[in-house]
């Protein structure tokens, strides 16, 4: 009986040794400290903000002062890190320098940091969170440069104008012989179906290159709608430059598109951040 008690002891020893190996990882903050009851740190919300708050009274980091120094500004702006979100591998930047970073990598997105891949971060990017141990520690350590950071935030998300464009293009079987098969497909740039402003207003051409095959290879759309309807046999990479009006000060956006011959086709969406002109700031602040 006694060895029985014995194996059964071990047993459960062995099993809670496991289960704590096991324990998922849940933190993983960019410097090492330690806080009271192991993040079990009581939160609540503010009324005017969306950030989940923790009592800077019961955040308790034990670090060096000189190592927050080093990691306080964002790699982005070089500024202090306002809002702080951090990636999956550990690196912590802006919130509102993650959304541009976001928005502005046409194709892999990598941490400018270490090169992980961040891609999870598309589908996600309206999701972002700020981390809220960083954003109270910051808001406690830096005060006065903290809310100079906050009006400056303030400042730049209402000068930014969002704008979803779509890309894509329809398609038609027009006959299906044997030795020969003829598609009908129409490439088009368009804004997002709920908006009603004219696309015309922000973009001033498209420069489309077609395959070789076609001629003339090379199309430019100066008005809209921009689209484009051409007759084939086969899909291809259609690569385009969208050039956009001087009022915007934007450089030039370059992307590309699969053809689909799929059922009537196929699109895919792009958000694009333009700046206020000058004047419509100026009638913003006077209003």
């Amino acid at each position: 009986m006694g060895n029985t008690a014995n194996h059964l002891s071990l047993c459960v020893s062995q099993s809670s040794r496991k289960t704590r190996r096991e324990r998922p990882y849940v933190s993983r903050p960019f410097w090492q400290y330690q806080y009271e009851n192991h993040l079990n740190i009581s939160t609540h919300m503010s009324s005017d903000s969306q950030i989940r708050e923790i009592s800077p009274r019961r955040l308790l980091p034990i670090m060096n002062v000189d190592i927050l120094n080093v990691y306080r500004d964002c790699p982005f702006c070089l500024k202090l890190l306002f809002e702080p979100t951090s990636t999956l591998c550990g690196h912590t930047f802006c919130l509102l320098c993650m959304e541009r970073f976001i928005l502005t990598s046409e194709r892999v997105l990598q941490c400018p940091i270490c090169r992980d891949d961040l891609n999870y971060l598309r589908s996600s990017s309206s999701h972002l969170k700020t981390n809220a141990i960083l954003h109270n520690l910051f808001r406690q350590q830096y005060e006065k440069e903290y809310e100079i950071r906050r009006i400056e935030t303030e400042n730049e998300r209402k000068q930014i104008i969002k704008k979803r464009f779509i890309i894509g293009n329809t398609h038609q079987l027009l006959s299906c012989d044997y030795d020969y098969t003829r598609h009908e497909w129409t490439l088009f740039v368009k804004l997002n179906n709920d908006d009603q402003d004219d696309i015309s207003q922000y973009i001033k051409q498209v420069t489309i290159n077609l395959h070789p095959t076609f001629t003339p290879s090379q199309v430019i759309l100066d008005k809209s709608p921009f689209c484009l309807t051409r007759i084939g046999w086969g899909v291809f990479t259609i690569y385009f430059t969208i050039e956009f009006h001087p009022q915007w000060k934007k450089s030039d956006f370059r992307t590309s598109w699969f053809l689909s011959f799929a059922n009537t086709g196929n699109q895919k969406r792009i958000e694009i951040e333009f700046q206020k002109p000058t004047d419509d700031i100026n009638n913003d602040e006077m209003s």
